[in-house]
C-alpha cells in the first residue's frame, strides 16, 4: 500500500515536472525533503530510480526553456557562484578529495538548484506552492510523530532519525526553521480548515523538534517564537498564543528534559564534557583555519583533517566533527568563505526585510510578506540552531537562502531600460511640458496566482 501510495505521489509529480520547469523544481524539493525511499517496503526499488539525480537533472534542462524564469543576475546571484567556486577550488586543494568528493557533489547540487528555485519562483503563488512541498514533504511524518508523541507519551524523548536532516540535533534546527512556514501558510490561506491544518501541523513539528532533548533545539525554539512575536501585527495577542501553546508543550516536558537544558552554559568551568568537548572543536577548527586561511581544508575535510590539529591528543576522540556551522564553514573554506556564508546569509535577511516593509505598505501583496517572515525567521533559527551543529551544508539552509532570493526578485524587481532623453533649452521643454515632473511609476501589485 505504501508503495502504491508514493508512486502515485511521484507519478503526479512527474506530471507537473513536464508541464513546466517550476513543476519540475516541486518534484525535486518533494524527492529531497519526502524521501520516498524510506516509506516503502522494497527500498531498493525506489533507489534503483534515482529520483533525486533525475528531477535535478530535468530542472537543469529544462530551466533554460521557462518562460516566467528570472535570470537576473545581481550581487545576490555572484555571491552564490562565488561559494560554488571556492568550494570547488578548496575541495580539489584538499589532501582529502577523495573522502570529501561524495559531500561536495551534494553541496554542489543543493547551491545549483538554490539558484534555479530562485530563478523560476517569480510570482506569489508559486512561492506558496515551493513552501507547501517542502513544508508537507517534511512535515507530513514529523507532524504525525509529534502528535502521537505529545498524546500517547507526553514527555518522552524521539530519537528517530530523519533522512534530509540527520540526527536529533540537526532535526531539531531543520524542524523549527520549517515550522514558521506551517504559520506563515496558515495565515495566508483562504479557507477554515486550511488554515487550522496549517496550525495543526506547525504545533506537531514544533513538538516533535522539541521532543529530541536537543538544546540547540531549544534555543532555536526561543528564537522562533521570538520572531513570530515581533513580526506579528498583533502582537499582544500573539504573544499570548505563543505563551499559551509554549506553556502547553513544556509542561509535559519531564526532568530530565529540563535537567540537559540546564547544562548549556557559557562559562566553561560549568560545561558539562560533551560542551567542552565542542569548545575544543572550535578551536581546533580556528587553527585549521589559521594554518589553510584562503581555501580551508575542504568540503567536509574538517573530520579528516581532525586528528592532525587536535592538540590536546585525542582527549575527545578522534575525526570528530566540529559541531558549528560557523567554525565549519571557517575550517573547510577559510576565511573567504565564512566571510561569503555570512553576507549571503545576511543579504538573505534583508531580502526578507524589504518585502515585509513594502508588504506593510501595501507596495506589495500581504501574503507575499508573510513568505518572507517565515524565511526570514527559519534564517534566524539557522543562526542560532547552526551554532552548535555541522549544518551549512544541508540543502534546507541554501533553499531558504534561495528563496530569500526569490522574495527579493519580487520585492525590488529589475527596473526597465532608461528612456532616451533630450536635453533642450528650458523654453522648448517649458511650452512641450516637458519640464514638469512626471508621475511616479507606481510600484507593481504582487497578487496571488
Amino acid at each position: 500500500m505504501r508503495t502504491i501510495f508514493v508512486m502515485a505521489l511521484m507519478m503526479f509529480g512527474a506530471y507537473y515536472a513536464i508541464l513546466s520547469a517550476f513543476g519540475g523544481i516541486l518534484l525535486y524539493l518533494w524527492v529531497a525533503y519526502f524521501r520516498p525511499e524510506s516509506w516503502v517496503w522494497n527500498v531498493a526499488l525506489v533507489r534503483s530510480l534515482n529520483l533525486s539525480l533525475l528531477a535535478g537533472a530535468y530542472v537543469v534542462l529544462r530551466a533554460p526553456m521557462a518562460a516566467q524564469a528570472n535570470y537576473r543576475m545581481n550581487l545576490r546571484t555572484i555571491l552564490l557562484f562565488s561559494v560554488i567556486f571556492l568550494a570547488t577550488l578548496s575541495t580539489l586543494t584538499s589532501s582529502h578529495a577523495t573522502v570529501q568528493s561524495a559531500v561536495y557533489q551534494d553541496f554542489m547540487k543543493a547551491l545549483i538548484i538554490t539558484y534555479l528555485l530562485s530563478a523560476l519562483t517569480t510570482t506569489p503563488r508559486q512561492m506558496r506552492l515551493a513552501l507547501l512541498v517542502i513544508a508537507f514533504s517534511l512535515g507530513f511524518e514529523n507532524a504525525k510523530q509529534g502528535w502521537a508523541n505529545l498524546l500517547l507519551n507526553p514527555g518522552g524523548k524521539n530519537s528517530n532519525p530523519v533522512a534530509s536532516l540527520g540526527d536529533e540535533n540537526d532535526i531539531a534546527v531543520g524542524l523549527f526553521m520549517v515550522a514558521p512556514v506551517f504559520f506563515g501558510l496558515a495565515r495566508t490561506a483562504t479557507r477554515q480548515w486550511e488554515k487550522r491544518l496549517h496550525q495543526f501541523m506547525g504545533v506537531g513539528v514544533a513538538y516533535r523538534a522539541l521532543s529530541t532533548y536537543s538544546r540547540g533545539g531549544f534555543l532555536s525554539a526561543g528564537m522562533m517564537i521570538a520572531m513570530y512575536i515581533a513580526r506579528s501585527k498583533y502582537r499582544v495577542r500573539s504573544a499570548i498564543f505563543a505563551t499559551v501553546i509554549t506553556a502547553g508543550l513544556l509542561s509535559v516536558l519531564p526532568d530530565a528534559f529540563w535537567a540537559r537544558m540546564q547544562t548549556i552554559s557559557v562559562d566553561e568551568s560549568e560545561m558539562e564534557s560533551s560542551s567542552a568537548g565542542r569548545v575544543h572543536f572550535w578551536r581546533v577548527a580556528t587553527v585549521m583555519a589559521n594554518d589553510n586561511p584562503i581555501l580551508g581544508v575542504g568540503v567536509f575535510g574538517y573530520e579528516q583533517a581532525f586528528d592532525t590539529y587536535d592538540f590536546m591528543g585525542g582527549l575527545y576522540g578522534k575525526k570528530r566533527a566540529v559541531h558549528s556551522s560557523w567554525f565549519g564553514m571557517l575550517a573547510e573554506m577559510g576565511y573567504p568563505g565564512i566571510v561569503l556564508f555570512l553576507t549571503v546569509l545576511g543579504l538573505g535577511v534583508a531580502g526578507c526585510e524589504a518585502a515585509i516593509k513594502r508588504a506593510k505598505k501595501g507596495d506589495l501583496s500581504a501574503e507575499l510578506g508573510e513568505y518572507a517572515i517565515a524565511i526570514q525567521t527559519g534564517l534566524a533559527v539557522f543562526c542560532i540552531g547552526g551554532s552548535f551543529v555541522t549544518f551549512q551544508y544541508r540543502e534546507i539552509v541554501w533553499h531558504w537562502i534561495g528563496l530569500s532570493m526569490a522574495v527579493h526578485n519580487m520585492a525590488v524587481p529589475a527596473e526597465a531600460p532608461a528612456a532616451l532623453k533630450v536635453n533642450l533649452p528650458p523654453r522648448f521643454a517649458r511650452n512641450r511640458g516637458l519640464d514638469a515632473p512626471s508621475p511616479a511609476t507606481p510600484s507593481p501589485v504582487w497578487r496571488r496566482g
